[in-house]
């Protein structure tokens, strides 16, 4: 995934909630985010390295999760881990990046305190550090928008790329997208999948690497 999508961009506010604030902060804010649309600029330039790693998994016979990792098994070697070759694409901006959370209505204050507590987005290795929270009345030109209530803008940034950008259904609560419950998030009933065209265009590539640039600027 080339951007943060509206999905993991609302549930790390919501993490950053219950770490700062509490549960009741946390489920406060998922009531007003699930209903926010989600506008997103990508950096000026972006990579995407093809590369291979090892690393330590547990093995089956040692209490493996049933999951995909199982399927790169190596046999043990007197200990509960085995050494293995995986394949990661990473993907690295060259320079910042905009997220914007529309709200009909006032922003609540309780959205600008929790921005600065987010430290991630999405998982395994998204790290970001929020750098300015500001207040604006409409989205960055170019960006990308995600509303749930089904607003568009009026000029579309016509890219190269084609990407699925999940966010909250209308059936999702706190306690089935959270990872510990034993309720299961569905796909269409709590998160939904929507496609748009991301303003980035194809620069150069090899076996390397992928390099992308934004479109859409005025400069």
């Amino acid at each position: 995934m080339l951007v943060p999508t509206p999905y993991a961009v609302k549930c790390a506010l919501i993490d950053a909630a219950y770490r700062t604030e509490g549960e009741s902060a946390g489920r406060g804010l998922f009531a007003l985010l699930k209903e926010a649309a989600t506008a997103i600029l990508p950096p000026p330039f972006l990579a995407v390295t093809n590369t291979f790693m090892r690393a330590q998994r547990r093995v089956r016979e040692y209490g493996a999760d049933d999951d995909a990792a199982a399927d790169d098994e190596v046999p043990p070697e007197g200990g509960p881990f085995g050494s293995t070759l995986i394949y990661r694409e990473v993907c690295s901006f060259g320079g910042p990046f905009e997220i914007g959370l529309g709200f009909r209505g006032h922003a609540p204050p309780a959205v600008r305190d929790v921005l600065w507590a987010i430290n991630y987005l999405g998982r395994r290795g998204g790290f970001v550090q929020v750098t300015s929270v500001e207040h604006r009345t409409e989205p960055h030109p170019i960006s990308v928008i995600v509303d749930p209530k089904g607003w568009k803008p009026s000029v579309l940034v016509a890219g190269d790329l084609v990407a699925p950008l999940d966010d909250l259904g209308p059936g999702a609560t706190v306690d089935r997208i959270a990872p510990f419950s034993e309720e299961q998030a569905r796909w269409n009933r709590d998160r939904i999948v929507h496609f748009r065209v991301l303003p980035l265009r194809h620069e150069r590539s090899s076996h390397h690497f992928s390099l992308y640039r934004r479109v859409g600027d005025k400069t």
